[in-house]
């Protein structure tokens, strides 16, 4: 059995969603699937662009939201304790 977790892929809108697939096949090519059913883009909302808008709908990917302790929105997330931009990313 072989397994990965916690994918990113991280960059402008143009270049992170068509990356996705990519990404996928990629996956395949290793026999590992890329579950898109847990993906969620995550993006700063003055980031947010109608070409954002059309490629985040093409690779259907919905928009996540991470809350601080506080309670307050975050338009970045943290793994491993480590913050990870603030701009388009994608992650499963």
């Amino acid at each position: 059995m072989i397994g990965a977790d916690d994918t990113y892929i991280l960059g402008p809108p143009e270049i992170a969603f068509p990356e996705v697939k990519l990404h996928g096949e990629r996956l395949a090519s290793i026999c590992l699937k890329l579950n898109y059913s847990k993906m969620k883009c995550y993006i700063k909302e003055s980031k947010k662009s109608e070409i954002y808008h059309e490629l985040r709908e093409a690779a259907t990917i919905p928009e996540g939201l991470t809350e601080g302790e506080d309670g307050t929105t975050l338009f970045s997330l943290h793994a491993y304790g480590v913050p990870i931009g603030n701009e388009v990313f994608v992650t499963e």
